[in-house]
């Protein structure tokens, strides 16, 4: 998703607002506050008719009042994803798309989370290190993943700004490329500028890979799939982790050496968060021959993917939830996961938000 253009910037610059960032880096414990939730499309969608009082929002009211109650308070953040970000801009009506874009930047204060893919590297770092080094202390990724204006959510951790040579000016400008009013803007702009139509094309194209796989590979054994699946998945990250090795001062022909030992490379993917979460989904849907493949698949796997390992409570689909919970990946990463949005409230008072 491309940043604001000129005139857009120009513009908000003028409006003569005040853009203060807000506090975003999390806590490196689960256990500490500000606690993390991390909501799906349909649950923002519920909590914005909610919040716009349509009556069929009514049984999400009292959801919304703890979620605010909780950010009000500092003990709680939501931040923005790529997924609803990107499903805000699929509604054909301009003025109902606006008002719920408007509405997630203003609940989430403006925060969003950085995708598992901007954390990959890491990740395989941190799991070369344990798994063939042997290291204990390891990146904390975790105090990194929020940011401050909606471009965070699209792996963009530092934007590319103008420099003026005047620091007032450039300050200015780079308060106004993260503010609020930027954030809605930017991703308005997205249906208008094609990046939506072309986000759902590569969609529609992972999806009909990912059921070429899973019609080919799906009766394989598990151990067998597994092994393939890891293969598959080494090959796509060559140059990730050859910058890996290179960082952390292995010699090559000695790390592919042992990860070809017993079941390393199994191992080393189950070692990355973000592939362990895929590979279990995956494995658990494959595992039912009646669930058939949704073309939704792909957004769901990232938007667990990213935010599984740092959240303390997710919303997600029931058929997610459900695997999530049933294969052990709620407890395995210390997170809940849960699909009815309305025992939110209970949730967070167990949490200690509210």
């Amino acid at each position: 998703m491309e940043a604001v253009d000129r005139k857009t910037l120009l513009a908000v610059m003028k409006s003569g607002r005040k853009f203060p960032p807000r506090e975003t880096q999390l806590p490196a414990s689960k256990q500490a506050y500000p606690k993390l939730l991390c909501l799906d499309t349909k649950d923002w969608i519920a909590l914005g008719q909610a919040h716009h009082q349509r009556s069929h929002g009514q049984r999400f009211q009292r959801t919304l009042d703890a979620v605010r109650e909780g950010i009000r308070n500092g003990r709680l953040v939501v931040p923005l994803l790529s997924t609803p970000v990107f499903e805000a801009v699929g509604s054909t009506d301009p003025e109902r798309r606006e008002r719920f874009v408007r509405f997630i930047v203003e609940l989430s204060d403006n925060k969003s989370m950085l995708p598992h893919t901007s954390l990959q590297a890491a990740e395989l770092r941190n799991a070369v290190r344990r798994l063939f080094q042997g290291a204990t202390e390891v990146e904390e990724l975790r105090e990194t993943v929020v940011h401050w204006g909606v471009s965070g959510a699209f792996g963009q951790t530092e934007l590319s700004i103008p420099v003026s040579g005047n620091s007032r000016i450039d300050q200015r400008c780079r308060a106004a490329l993260l503010s609020p009013e930027a954030s809605v803007r930017t991703i308005l702009s997205a249906r208008g500028n094609g990046t939506y139509a072309s986000l759902r094309t590569s969609e529609s194209e992972t999806m009909q890979a990912v059921a070429s796989v899973r019609a080919h590979d799906a009766a394989l054994d598990p151990g067998t799939r597994e092994r393939i699946e890891c293969g598959n998945w080494i090959k796509s990250v060559v140059l990730v982790l050859a910058d890996a090795l290179l960082r952390l001062r292995i010699e090559h022909r000695e790390f592919m050496s042992w990860l070809g030992q017993d079941e390393n490379l199994q191992r080393l993917c189950r070692g990355i968060p973000s592939t362990d979460i895929l590979l279990t989904l995956m494995f658990a849907r494959d595992r039912d021959p009646n669930a058939a493949t949704d073309s939704n698949d792909g957004l769901d796997w990232r938007y667990l993917q990213t935010t599984i390992p740092h959240a303390n409570i997710v919303l997600t689909e029931n058929k997610w939830a459900h695997h999530a919970n049933q294969t052990g990946l709620s407890e395995r990463y210390g997170v809940r996961i849960m699909a009815d949005l309305t025992q939110l409230p209970e949730v967070l008072a167990e949490e200690g938000c509210v």
